[in-house]
């Protein structure tokens, strides 16, 4: 998470609050973060020279930017090959799925289906110039696949309960 707020901040300055959105919004399939893990880190970026405080506001809202030392972090964080622990807990409960019975299968891939129709939307939805065209792009193909695989999935939950007899 220290190098995606780095990499946050690089492109502009942000407060707590506007971050922990960003990360719900825009890499919420992949990583998630909450105000409860960004605030600390936050803090411990501030205290190594990483960031600084680029203004406080009312009822103490902060806005932070990045320093030279904590972008040049942020690029070798980039060019590193790095950890490629991908946390995706949709992911993780498809491994599971035979937990449950072919009921349940449907309830979880169905709420699953929605979620990711209502992130492509997302997606499609954004304006011109929000952000970088090849993040929406992969944020589409993303929520895409999981989509088209969630309906391959569902359509196998009825082979499999037809052949169970149930």
């Amino acid at each position: 998470m220290r190098h995606a707020l780095l990499a946050m901040l690089a492109e502009r300055p942000k407060s707590g609050y506007e971050l922990t959105k960003e990360f719900d919004r825009e890499m919420g399939n992949v990583w998630a973060a909450r105000h409860s893990q960004i605030y600390p880190e936050l803090a411990k970026l501030l205290a190594g020279g990483l960031i600084e405080l680029e203004d406080e506001g009312p009822r103490g809202r902060k806005s932070y930017r990045i320093t030279d030392a904590g972008r040049r972090e942020a690029i070798t964080w980039l060019r590193d090959g790095g950890d490629r622990t991908v946390r995706n807990e949709s992911l993780l409960k498809m491994f599971f799925l035979e937990l449950l019975g072919p009921d349940e299968q449907r309830m979880l891939l169905e709420r699953e289906l929605a979620y990711f129709r209502e992130r492509l939307a997302y997606y499609r939805a954004l304006p011109a110039g929000t952000t970088h065209p090849v993040k929406i792009e992969l944020g589409s193909r993303y929520n895409r696949a999981m989509i088209e695989w969630l309906e391959y999935a569902l359509d196998q939950v009825g082979v499999e309960a037809a052949a169970a007899g149930g």
